[in-house]
């Protein structure tokens, strides 16, 4: 057992915990002080002969033994194979975790904002993104992959007419972000923050001339997932700002596990 600070052990630093057949607790310090490390050193080897007395075929490895996570695994792994060699145990070491999947497809609704035009315009957004985890051994960090269509029918103003006819715009977004999640609980807060590019296009009623515009930026979100059994429902609100176009999205959506 790894610990940071243990009342038992008042120096703080940082230690692994191992129990004697006794009952006995023995700590083992990681100490990385160049002044005191190979004091250190000789304390740790010492406890170890005392703890493996028994099995001198152990005390080359001891001897040459480094205080970290990986070493003491192989030592009491060693160990484990000595006492149950006529056995099939439980292993308890811990194993690399397959990196997972998830798409959630989500709907909402949308406002936009075309830099060279007045107003912001409401609308429909609807669209999916799939998740990976970054980490094998949890998902509070994941990455997000997404494919996103806003329309809203708007109230357009060109430069070239004084007055307004109404017309759709549609915007295809795609956005690459890392999201950081809370794990416990039925609501659980994130927040997400990265990139994305796409089109922007726009048609006013009867009118020949049309905006087509390729649009960039950075986008971030933040929300929850509620966590309802087995289902996972994510409560999502994203600013995009673009080069040509900003757009804030409100969306729900249904997240499935692919793998």
């Amino acid at each position: 057992m790894k610990i940071g600070v243990c009342p038992e052990y008042p120096d703080g630093k940082s230690s692994f915990i191992a129990e004697a057949p006794s009952g006995k607790m023995i700590e083992l310090k990681e100490d990385k002080n160049l002044k005191t490390e190979n004091i250190t050193r000789q304390q740790n080897r010492a406890k170890l002969n005392f703890l493996f007395t028994e099995y001198p075929e152990l005390k080359s490895q001891i001897d040459n033994i480094r205080i970290d996570r990986k070493s003491l695994i192989k030592l009491f792994s060693n160990f484990h194979k000595i006492i149950c060699a006529d056995f099939s145990c439980v292993s308890y070491k811990e194993k690399n975790s397959p990196r997972r999947w998830w798409i959630t497809p989500q709907a909402g609704t949308v406002i936009n904002h075309y830099n060279d035009l007045n107003g912001w315009h409401p609308g429909f957004a609807i669209g999916s993104f799939v998740t990976t985890n970054l980490s094998k051994f949890s998902d509070r960090f994941v990455f997000n992959i997404g494919l996103e269509l806003n329309t809203s029918p708007d109230y357009l103003y060109w430069t070239e007419f004084p007055s307004s006819k109404k017309g759709w715009s549609y915007t295809l977004t795609n956005y690459y972000t890392i999201e950081s999640r809370v794990m416990n609980g039925t609501a659980r807060p994130f927040f997400e923050i990265g990139v994305h590019h796409g089109y922007f296009i726009a048609q006013q009623y009867k009118a020949k001339n049309a905006i087509n515009v390729y649009n960039w930026g950075i986008i971030a979100g933040i929300g929850m997932y509620l966590h309802l059994k087995k289902c996972e429902l994510p409560i999502r609100i994203r600013y995009c700002y673009g080069n040509k176009v900003d757009m804030a999205t409100l969306t729900i959506g249904y997240t499935f596990k692919l793998k």
